[in-house]
């Protein structure tokens, strides 16, 4: 079998062999991005007569999460305002969130199911999005997570990008706290 160049994905069936469809070998490449709705300006370009405002600043996907609402927020928590979702702390909060797993783990099954439907197309390229508000805590958690489990369950490499982490605190009150 060929060297797959660092960044290609092989797609790998239940079993954990290679997939073939057809003559060719199979080769998919999956991401999972994280965001914060708050930092994302609208961005004015001519697609936006398609998309409605309230979608205009989320990145492209396939599928995107919003964990905006149904989970915990560590922004509200002085500990851990600082920390990100790459930090245990932070993510076994997130983790713990009624919800959190379940939800983390029907994102798992729709990404297999989505790599095994476009793995015939011309498209071979699956990407994931979840966003919360400021994009360093719940979003950057649950992706991480997703990733994890989409290796260690189904032997699927998935890239792991992080659009905000690294950006400022966004002010207490774009997470619902009186500043």
């Amino acid at each position: 079998m060929p060297v797959l160049a660092e960044r290609d994905r092989l797609l790998l069936n239940p079993e954990g062999t290679e997939a073939r469809y057809g003559k060719d070998w199979t080769v998919v490449r999956g991401t999972v991005v994280s965001f914060g709705y708050g930092h994302r300006p609208l961005s004015g370009d001519r697609l936006d007569r398609c998309v409605p405002a309230e979608c205009r600043h989320v990145p492209r996907a396939d599928a995107t999460l919003d964990a905006t609402v149904q989970y915990y927020n560590p922004h509200h928590d002085p500990r851990m305002r600082h920390l990100t979702g790459l930090d245990d702390l932070v993510l076994e909060q997130v983790l713990n969130t009624p919800g959190a797993v379940g939800t983390i783990d029907r994102t798992v099954s729709l990404a297999v199911d989505l790599l095994n439907d476009v793995a015939n197309r011309k498209c071979r390229q699956v990407r994931l999005a979840v966003g919360c508000v400021g994009g360093r805590h719940r979003s950057v958690a649950m992706a991480e997570e997703i990733a994890h489990r989409l290796w260690t369950r189904h032997e699927i490499t998935f890239d792991v990008a992080h659009l905000d982490v690294g950006k400022e605190l966004l002010p207490p009150r774009d997470h619902g706290l009186r500043s």
